[in-house]
C-alpha cells in the first residue's frame, strides 16, 4: 500500500486551522491549498495557516464553498452570502460582498459556486440558482429551494451544483429532481 510510507500529520485548531469544522478546500494553482470552514477561510502554504475571519471583510464567518476563478480571484459561499476575494488588491479592497437576497442573488446560504467557460459565475443557493456575468446578479426562474431538513450532517460536503464538459449547469433540488440548465433552457430530469 503506496501510504504506508511517508509520514501522516494531523492539523487542528492548535495548529493554526481556524475551526476543525472544514466544508470545502481548493488547491489554487500556486500550491496553497484553502479550507472553508465554520469559523472562516484559511490557506495553507504546507507550513503556517494564514486566516480570514469577518474581521478581514469576510460576510460571514461560517464558510460552505469555494470557487477560484481564472483570473486568480476566490469566491466564498457563506451563510449570509458570497465573498469575492482578490488577493492582489490593496488590503482595504481584497473583499467584496455579495449578501443574499439582494440585488438578484437568490436568497439562504450559499452551498456551492462554479463557472462555465463563458466566464458566468453561477451560485447555488438555498432559495434558488443565481448567475452573474461579472456585472448582475441574475435568478433563474423556475429551480426549487433546497431544504436545511434533506441536507447532509452539518460536517460533511454535498455537492449542489456542477458544470459539465459542454458547459450546462446541473443543480439538485430537496426532493425534487436534477435539473440541468444550458443557456436560458432549464429541464427538470425526473424518474417519473
Amino acid at each position: 500500500a503506496p501510504f504506508r510510507k511517508g509520514r501522516w500529520r494531523r492539523y487542528s485548531t492548535a495548529s493554526g486551522l481556524p475551526s476543525s469544522q472544514v466544508y470545502d478546500l481548493h488547491f489554487a494553482p500556486d500550491g496553497m491549498l484553502w479550507l472553508a470552514t465554520a469559523n472562516g477561510v484559511s490557506r495553507f502554504d504546507g507550513l503556517k495557516f494564514k486566516n480570514l475571519s469577518e474581521l478581514d471583510g469576510l460576510i460571514d464567518r461560517r464558510v460552505f464553498c469555494i470557487y477560484q476563478e481564472k483570473r486568480g480571484r476566490l469566491w466564498f459561499g457563506t451563510e449570509k452570502g458570497a465573498s469575492r476575494y482578490d488577493p492582489n488588491a490593496p488590503i482595504t479592497k481584497r473583499f467584496e460582498n455579495f449578501p443574499s437576497g439582494t440585488n438578484g442573488l437568490t436568497g439562504g446560504r450559499v452551498f456551492d459556486i462554479a463557472a462555465t467557460p463563458d466566464g458566468v459565475i453561477w451560485l447555488r443557493t438555498r432559495e434558488g440558482l443565481t448567475r452573474y456575468d461579472g456585472q448582475v446578479f441574475r435568478a433563474v426562474p423556475g429551480i426549487p429551494p433546497i431544504s436545511l431538513l434533506t441536507l447532509p450532517p452539518a460536517n460533511t460536503k454535498a455537492q449542489a451544483l456542477a458544470v459539465d464538459h459542454q458547459g450546462r449547469v446541473w443543480t439538485v433540488t430537496s426532493s425534487q429532481d436534477l435539473w440541468r440548465i444550458n443557456g436560458t433552457n432549464v429541464v427538470r430530469l425526473s424518474t417519473a
